[in-house]
Parts: C-alpha cells; sequence; structure tokens
C-alpha cells in the first residue's frame, strides 16, 4: 500500500473508531422490509452482480443503493470541495476493502440510480456504480428513499432492506440481528465493530 494511502486509512480509520467509540452502542429503530427473492430473481441478480463488477459473489451480498433526487448529502456538498469530498470517498473505499477481508463471506457493492440529479458526494464517488437499467431498482430498490436503502441478500435468497440507510449501517449488523430483522423486530441494540 502507498504511504499516502495509508495515512488515508489511519485516518479514516481513527475518526470511524473514535466517533463511533464516542457513541458507545446505541439502541437504534430501523424501517426493515423483509422478503425472499424466487430462484430466477436470484439467479438473475447474482449474474447482474458479476457482469457489472466482475467480482467474485461470496455467501451473502451487501448493497447501499442511493436515489437520483436525493438531497442527503446537501449540507457535505455545500461545505466541501471536489477535492475534501474525493478524499472521503477513498477513504470510504479503503474501508470497505477492509471489510471485505475481514469477512470472507461477504461481497459489497454500491450502486446509484442512473439520473443527473444526484449529489456531489454520489456523483464524485467512482466506487459507485451506476443502475443503468434500473434493474436494481425494479428488483429491490423499489422505493425511492431520501438517504438511499442498504440492502443484505442471504444464501438462501432472503433479504433485508434498511431505509433511509445513509451510512451504510447495515455492514454493522451481525447474524443475531439480521436473525431479528426477519422475525419482525425493527429496533435493535446496535454496538459498532
Amino acid at each position: 500500500m502507498k504511504a499516502p494511502h495509508f495515512i488515508y486509512l489511519l485516518l479514516f480509520v481513527h475518526f470511524a473508531n473514535t466517533t463511533l467509540g464516542q457513541l458507545g452502542s446505541r439502541e437504534r429503530k430501523y424501517d426493515i422490509v423483509t422478503g425472499t427473492l424466487t430462484d430466477e430473481q436470484f439467479s438473475q441478480l447474482k449474474q447482474f452482480l458479476y457482469l457489472s463488477t466482475r467480482k467474485p459473489l461470496r455467501d451473502t451480498i451487501f448493497i447501499k443503493y442511493d436515489f437520483n433526487m436525493s438531497d442527503c448529502w446537501h449540507n457535505l456538498d455545500m461545505r466541501s470541495n471536489d477535492s475534501t469530498i474525493a478524499a472521503r470517498n477513498k477513504l470510504q473505499k479503503a474501508y470497505l476493502a477492509q471489510q471485505e477481508e475481514v469477512r470472507p463471506q461477504i461481497t459489497i457493492f454500491k450502486f446509484r440510480e442512473k439520473g443527473r440529479n444526484c449529489n456531489r458526494v454520489t456523483k464524485l464517488n467512482t466506487n459507485i456504480l451506476v443502475d443503468e437499467q434500473k434493474f436494481l431498482k425494479r428488483l429491490l430498490f423499489k422505493t425511492p428513499i431520501m438517504c438511499g436503502t442498504g440492502a443484505i441478500i442471504m444464501p438462501d435468497m432472503r433479504y433485508l432492506l434498511v431505509m433511509n440507510d445513509s451510512h451504510f449501517d447495515v455492514l454493522y449488523f451481525t447474524k443475531t440481528h439480521i436473525e431479528d430483522f426477519m422475525e419482525g423486530n425493527n429496533s435493535i441494540h446496535l454496538v459498532p465493530n
């Protein structure tokens, strides 16, 4: 890893751990939608993800989906120049790669709906793929939400959607959290890792 990248990663990890550590554990209620994909839908999803990224798929799939016309990051857009946003996006990319490394059973994707009316934080993030044909929107992300939706798709084809998941909180969910959500409990005690 190049020295500047390593320094960005260290700063990001330090900031994330300090901020989340200060918060400690917290009770949070999520707006959750659960369901199950058909065999055909699951097969199409896996094919779409692989063809879009050439990334090998693992057991559990995590997707963060942002919608066109979302104004979620407006304040950051107004306060930040392009280089600040680019640095933030670079740190986020490193964090997501680290999550895939320490959790070898997951694959992480970031997509956004096709359109020109998204904020700069999303538009300048080259790690976010564009859902050109709106395949993902039609399959899972049917309801436009201001700050996007986080999804977990399990190997048994069950899925969990977290509406208004601006910070991709689904990455913090444990197997116990996921099972609680699948049973209808949408309030959990979240302890960031």
